[in-house]
């Protein structure tokens, strides 16, 4: 993996030498994620790199895939949402599959540490609102410059979370009072398009202890 990530650091990266370090971080049947350095003239670079492996180019349903994600990282990060700079997107050349490399910020990911330990108890109290900054950052995104992304009604998607659970045959009466309750409150068509987010659990975030004016972040799961 070094020595693939190395010729590819070289093509786009003036004066990189190589890269050291590189170690799986985590990795699914489908993607990966990678950390390592670059080694250059003037001090090495933290980097990361997310990939869906060759022949597994495919992305989920619900995705928006992986070049998509890294376009849209790039606009959060030059709108001045907390976001990791996207360094490079990768090419057939680079043989190393459909993604990309950003750099690599120092910090926690696992929401039982920063919901519990010491070396967060400062930013516990304004966490939440700076998540909220977080997300209206990202709705607000200009549509014109949003990549290409799938649009589906939430009657589509209510319908094939629906489908999804059922496909399990095995009936559970939160799901069944949760469906109910998204049917009942259907919102309809969007008015307008934006490239709201999903979901944006605790783990999604990102935190770096003893900064608090940027403790949250965006695409944090690359953080490991």
């Amino acid at each position: 993996m070094e020595q693939k990530l190395g010729r590819c650091v070289a093509s786009w990266c003036p004066g990189a030498t190589g890269v050291v370090g590189a170690a799986k971080l985590s990795g699914g049947a489908s993607q990966e994620t990678w950390s390592f350095d670059i080694v250059h003239p003037d001090g090495n670079i933290g980097a990361i790199l997310r990939r869906a492996p060759p022949g597994y180019g495919a992305s989920p349903g619900r995705a928006a895939g992986l070049d998509a994600e890294a376009r849209l990282m790039q606009l959060a990060h030059d709108a001045g949402v907390p976001s990791p700079r996207v360094m490079h997107v990768l090419t057939p050349r680079d043989e190393l599959g459909t993604g990309f490399i950003m750099a690599r910020i120092e910090g926690e990911t696992i929401a039982r540490k920063i919901l519990r330990d010491a070396q967060f108890a400062e930013a516990r109290p304004i966490l939440a609102r700076q998540l909220g900054k977080v997300v209206a950052g990202i709705h607000g995104l200009p549509a014109s410059k949003l990549p290409e992304l799938r649009q589906r009604t939430s009657t589509k998607e209510i319908a094939d979370l629906e489908r999804e659970y059922r496909s399990f045959d095995w009936p559970r009466p939160v799901f069944e009072l949760a469906l109910r309750w998204l049917r009942d409150h259907d919102p309809g068509p969007p008015h307008e398009g934006n490239a709201g987010a999903r979901r944006f659990p605790p783990r999604q975030s990102h935190h770096r202890p003893r900064r608090r004016a940027r403790g949250a972040g965006l695409g944090a799961r690359a953080y490991r």
